[in-house]
């Protein structure tokens, strides 16, 4: 859907759908897909807030070891980035999926365990605010999600809490109730999905400007990638390894049509990227180098 006010909706596809179908219940498809023969959970296991189970399979840093001579960056243990080296992955193998269950050939290293939903809105931009907003929420800090849409206001999920939604009629946003049946509260998960629908619908990576900061020091887990443009796109570090001053990275995406997010593969048939004297970055998805300067930082709500 692609409104006069949000010409540049478009941040990873080409032409936003103008029809889409809110599904409080979907995307369940990729969060159930798990390793077959997998090792039983262990009690320390970390939990996260989408799967309707516990993860059997492994997890970013248990599959993806650093170079040879390469060590981790150090992270804070409550950090973003230490959130993102944690997360589950679905087993070695397993495809790319497409929103409606497709399996489509983008090329990837590895498939996260994170639902997609179930309409063609989660895609790049909105890939990179769902896993800022899961980390948030699986630090019950829900009253903390607000980010910005493309025309400029602010989305805060507290409202969508309290029962309402957004109603969008030429270029104003305006705050309605939610239908009397529609679940609410700070610790919903549908409501959450109200919200998502909504955020991905009307954000992009244009609007990650507004919630973001340009990066000046050292590339870290949890920094994001960011081209903005009709359409633009937008990648997230994963991790990062060091050894002296040279950096490789683990690079992950949502891509268009919305699909499940991926690691993205290395040339060496790997998936921890080096990038170039200039700082750029290269994925195979994407049709030009991501400059050092296309690099930013969530920032802390």
């Amino acid at each position: 859907m692609q409104l006069p006010f949000l010409g540049s909706l478009l941040h990873c596809r080409g032409v936003r759908a103008r029809r889409i179908t809110l599904c409080n219940t979907a995307g369940a498809l990729l969060v159930s897909a798990l390793a077959v023969g997998a090792p039983a959970a262990r009690a320390d296991a970390p939990t996260w807030p989408w799967l309707s189970a516990p993860h059997a399979g492994d997890v970013l840093e248990q599959r993806f070891l650093p170079p040879e001579d390469f060590a981790r960056v150090p992270l804070a243990a409550d950090s973003f980035g230490s959130f993102l080296r944690r997360l589950p992955l679905l087993a070695d193998g397993e495809p790319v999926r497409a929103f409606d269950g497709r399996v489509i050939g983008t090329p990837h290293a590895a498939v996260i365990a994170l639902d997609v939903g179930g309409a063609d809105l989660q895609q790049c931009a909105d890939s990179a605010l769902r896993l800022y907003i899961e980390f948030l929420w699986a630090r019950s800090r829900q009253r903390s999600l607000a980010f910005h849409l493309t025309s400029g206001d602010v989305l805060p999920f507290s409202r969508y809490a309290a029962g309402e939604q957004i109603a969008v009629r030429g270029n104003k946003v305006r705050w309605r109730a939610a239908d009397a049946t529609a679940a609410r509260g700070d610790d919903s998960r549908a409501a959450l999905r109200r919200y998502l629908d909504d955020l991905f619908m009307y954000a992009g990576s244009l609007s990650l400007a507004k919630d973001t900061v340009e990066v000046a020091g050292e590339v870290a887990p949890g920094d994001l990638l960011v081209l903005g443009g009709s359409p633009g796109h937008v990648l997230v570090v994963l991790d990062v390894a060091a050894r002296g001053a040279e950096r490789r990275l683990l690079i992950g995406e949502g891509y268009m049509p919305a699909q499940s997010f991926h690691v993205v593969p290395a040339p060496d048939g790997g998936a921890w990227l080096t990038p170039a004297p200039d700082g750029s970055i290269t994925v195979p998805t994407w049709r030009a180098p991501f400059p050092r300067s296309s690099l930013r930082r969530f920032k802390e709500p």
